[in-house]
């Protein structure tokens, strides 16, 4: 019983000072206070690094399973480049709160694709880049970097208006095309900024700046205002160009909640990723229309390219590889006007 347990936290206590290891080995339980309340208990303690790199370690032998059940020699030959555009939108998009969308939409669209297609192809492969992959990668290396009270109001929020946008678009291809010029714009100015600030997102002022978020997100003023932003990136960005809300939850938990760049910028890029769950089911099952080869083949470059955007970034500096992400940005913009 008590006693018992009491006895084996001594005892073991004791041989941890003989270690020379002292308090930091012992209890377990209470070297969890150390991070922030907002952290759920399923993401605490020492193990939670250790599941998310088994993960990671797993998901490659089910993309190996997909594969082969998919895909045969003619396509996988036909395709051989998506891998490479996988790894170019990795490394661009995990500089900034976009999704790889901003470089697939456009990709496919030279290749002769339509809007819509690029919208499904996009939400199946942010689903697993950035809801999967980049969640892995992130709670691996720190779960306190998310702003875990903001995912319920963001993302179901963010469900509900791509589901209402999907069945019935607002959109036409062409008006589709103009937005999504004004979206890569709006990202490109925000892009060229860091670039020239030597590769940092400046902050956003925010009324809510020195507030604690957690007292804000008691706030129900505060929860309806990260779910109208979420409900209305879902219906007119997500469910017309396939991204987002990523951007979306990145600008309102700055502005909103005063939070600082780095956790905004991953919790936007993962709740961006949770986002595509929905609506890449919905292309998937009731409108079938996600090019599953296209899918396939792109994903190792995905995986690859999220690993490796750190080291592209280091080796070629992040302020290089943001200048050249802002051209990309205003040239896929002026690409989309002029096909709109």
């Amino acid at each position: 019983g008590t006693k018992a347990m009491a006895q084996y936290k001594a005892a073991m206590q004791r041989i941890a000072n003989e270690k020379g290891e002292g308090e930091g080995v012992l209890p377990k339980d209470e070297s969890l206070a150390v991070l922030s309340p907002g952290v759920p208990m399923l993401f605490r303690g020492p193990h939670v690094a250790t599941y998310a790199q088994n993960a990671l370690y797993t998901l490659p032998v089910v993309w190996c399973i997909l594969f082969l059940l998919n895909m045969d020699r003619a396509s996988t030959l036909e395709l051989w480049f998506m891998p490479f555009i996988g790894i170019l939108a990795a490394c661009l998009a995990n500089s900034v709160p976009v999704g790889g969308g901003i470089v697939f939409v456009p990709a496919l669209i030279l290749l002769g694709a339509k809007v819509k297609l690029g919208v499904a192809f996009t939400v199946a492969t942010m689903t697993f880049g950035n809801g999967v992959f980049g969640f892995l990668n992130w709670l691996r290396k720190d779960p306190e970097v998310f702003v875990w009270g903001s995912f319920k109001y963001t993302v179901p929020s963010a469900w509900f208006g791509a589901v209402i946008g999907t069945f019935h678009p607002l959109l036409s291809e062409s008006h589709c095309k103009l937005l999504f010029a004004l979206f890569s714009s709006g990202v490109a100015v925000l892009v060229l900024r860091a670039a020239r600030n030597g590769g940092k997102i400046e902050p956003l002022a925010a009324a809510a700046a020195g507030r604690p978020e957690e007292e804000l997100l008691a706030e129900p003023a505060t929860r309806l205002k990260l779910a109208a932003v979420g409900f209305s990136a879902g219906l007119v960005l997500v469910a017309n160009i396939g991204i987002g809300n990523a951007m979306a939850t990145f600008l309102s938990l700055t502005l909103v909640l005063g939070v600082e760049t780095r956790r905004a910028i991953v919790t936007g890029i993962v709740a961006g990723g949770w986002t595509s769950l929905v609506p890449f089911l919905l292309h998937l099952m009731a409108l079938g229309d996600v090019p599953v080869a296209r899918w396939l083949m792109v994903l190792p470059g995905v995986f690859l390219g999220a690993r490796l955007a750190p080291h592209v970034h280091a080796r070629l500096g992040l302020e290089r590889v943001l200048w050249a992400f802002g051209a990309f940005l205003l040239a896929t913009a002026g690409l989309m006007y002029a096909t709109s």
